[in-house]
């Protein structure tokens, strides 16, 4: 015990005064060194992991529009496919109204009613598909100006001359309508808007939709 504390001795009297403040600052640097380093240390992990969740949410997001996406294209793939714009005055190609399930005829386009063209009324029901009304005369956002009831039982009269039964769907030109024409419609049809179109593929006969005929036969 003597020997170690002797040993000590000799130890620190081998340094002097200055020296020994040298070695004191030299240990008070390196520990203020350890402390900002291991603060930096923090300060990576944090952004590291900050980063990572990120890229974590980034991914799942993705993946959730992803998803929907499939989804929509598989609702859209199966279920019943439509055409806007049926008239005899809007030339329309025989495959498309072929190939769809419902088609949306407008009562009185160019101010001619289809009642009035009876070869058509016959080849339009000899298609066997089923039948909507689109409107009455479709003018530009015809149904978002308030209709009354003698507007609309217009349309319902021609359609039902042409094609001898009542419609039991209406669906707006351009998909606009006001509240009040809304609950007119649903007094007498049940109304497919803007959830129909994006439920179900719908071309146009003169292909002016929104999306074309061609993407719609894509997506």
């Amino acid at each position: 015990m003597r020997k170690q504390l002797s040993f000590k001795t000799q130890e620190n009297q081998r340094f002097s005064v200055p020296q020994k403040a040298l070695l004191l600052r030299k240990e008070t640097w390196e520990r203020r060194m350890r402390k900002q380093l291991s603060f930096k240390n923090k300060e990576t992990w944090e952004r590291k992991m900050k980063k990572r969740i990120f890229v974590r949410i980034l991914v799942g997001f993705l993946f959730f529009i992803l998803l929907l996406i499939i989804v929509l294209f598989l609702i859209r793939f199966f279920s019943e496919k439509q055409i806007d714009d049926v008239s005899p005055e809007i030339p329309c190609e025989p495959s498309l109204l072929k190939k769809v399930d419902v088609l949306y005829v407008i009562p009185k386009f160019n101010d001619k009613s289809i009642a009035e063209n009876k070869s058509w009324c016959e080849q339009i029901k000899g298609l066997d598909k089923k039948l909507a009304m689109h409107g009455v005369y479709h003018t530009y956002n015809e149904f978002l100006e308030d209709r009354n009831e003698e507007y609309l039982n217009e349309g319902i009269t021609i359609f039902e001359q042409c094609f001898g039964f009542y419609p039991e769907k209406f669906k707006p030109p351009q998909l606009e309508i006001s509240k009040n024409n809304k609950k007119l419609i649903k007094q007498k049809m049940n109304l497919d808007a803007l959830f129909n179109q994006i439920f179900h593929k719908v071309y146009h006969c003169n292909d002016s939709g929104g999306a074309s005929n061609n993407l719609v036969d894509w997506f």
